[in-house]
């Protein structure tokens, strides 16, 4: 099983209150709270009760799908990519496909965000398209997904996420950050077509 939850908690009202060039140059983010589960295994936090007034959320939605899109969109051409999870310096999320089945492991580090691990004499940014030897692995290893599937979720939270957005703050469409986000789902969408 592969979902995909989330939900924008972000302070609205002063979001309403900045300009689309404020926003590009300044805090290109929404925050909110998100959750990842494969088979058994959960990343992250959501919950769908009421929020309360002084309630925000505490992870950055757009980056945990821009980086699920852009592993959507690469794995068909690839056969892998890995990501470091938003909110640290050391946990990645590692996808290899073989067969059209996505193989997810939860794969550490032991370098730091000053010191990153080396793949062929380069540093390594936080989203990979080659394996990586330098990983351990932990739990969970080895989970398996249908590759239409992992795209049909990847498409379907980044719609969730972009339809909230609008309802609560429609200006923000023309962001950078929407624009970007449009582009990579139209690209994984038209992957799932083929």
């Amino acid at each position: 099983m592969f979902k995909i939850k989330n939900r924008i908690v972000d302070n609205i009202n002063e979001l309403k209150m900045l300009t689309i060039d404020t926003f590009n140059a300044e805090c290109p983010n929404i925050s909110g709270y998100i959750s990842v589960t494969i088979d058994e295994h959960k990343f992250g936090f959501f919950h769908e009760h009421p929020i309360r007034p002084d309630e925000i959320g505490y992870e950055w939605i757009n980056w945990w799908l821009k980086y699920f899109l852009r592993c959507a969109h690469d794995i068909s051409r690839t056969k892998y990519t890995a990501f470091c999870m938003p909110e640290s310096s050391h946990i990645w999320l590692e996808f290899e496909m073989a067969d059209d089945i996505i193989v997810f492991n939860k794969a550490i580090t032991k370098s730091s965000i000053i010191e990153k691990p080396l793949l062929n004499g380069q540093y390594i940014e936080d989203y990979i398209v080659e394996k990586f030897n330098g990983f351990s692995y932990v739990e969970p290893i080895g989970s398996s997904i249908a590759f239409h599937d992992f795209l049909r979720e990847i498409i379907n939270a980044t719609k969730i996420f972009l339809d909230e957005l609008e309802l609560l703050c429609p200006y923000l469409m023309d962001s950078n950050m929407v624009k970007d986000m449009s582009r990579l789902l139209k690209m994984v969408e038209h992957g799932l077509k083929e």
